[in-house]
Parts: structure tokens; C-alpha cells; sequence
């Protein structure tokens, strides 16, 4: 899988709020579950009082899905 081609550019920009570097390359599956990691690692640090766990979820939903099925 290659981040650069295979998210739109609001995903990418998702991804770079977190951090994780986008490169025009073909990742690793172990590249690829270290970051799905990172991202739900975030995702769950967020408070389900104020709406703010949803809200992240619903936003880094398609790029988890897309991850997911690329890790294998």
C-alpha cells in the first residue's frame, strides 16, 4: 500500500496530524499495523463525555478501514 496514493488528501492530512510521515512508497504490513496502532492508540486517548471519543472516530474511521484491510 502506498499512503500517497491510496488516501485522498483529507486523509493524508489526518494522518499527518498524528505524526506519521507520508511517503511516495509501498509500506510495510508492519509499517501499516504500527500505524493503524498509533491512530486507534489516539482515537481511544479521547473523552466519550464531551463527544470528542465519536467525534474521532467517525473522522479516522475510513482510514482504519482502509489500513485494516491493507495489513494482512
Amino acid at each position: 500500500m502506498n499512503y500517497a496514493k491510496d488516501f485522498t488528501t483529507d486523509q493524508q492530512q489526518l494522518i499527518r496530524q498524528l505524526n506519521i510521515c507520508i511517503e511516495n512508497r509501498e509500506y510495510t504490513t508492519e509499517e501499516i499495523k504500527h500505524d493503524l496502532s498509533a491512530i486507534a492508540t489516539y482515537v481511544m486517548s479521547k473523552s466519550s463525555k464531551n463527544g470528542d471519543l465519536m467525534n474521532e472516530m467517525n473522522r479516522y474511521n475510513p482510514v482504519m478501514s482502509i489500513l485494516a484491510k491493507n495489513e494482512k
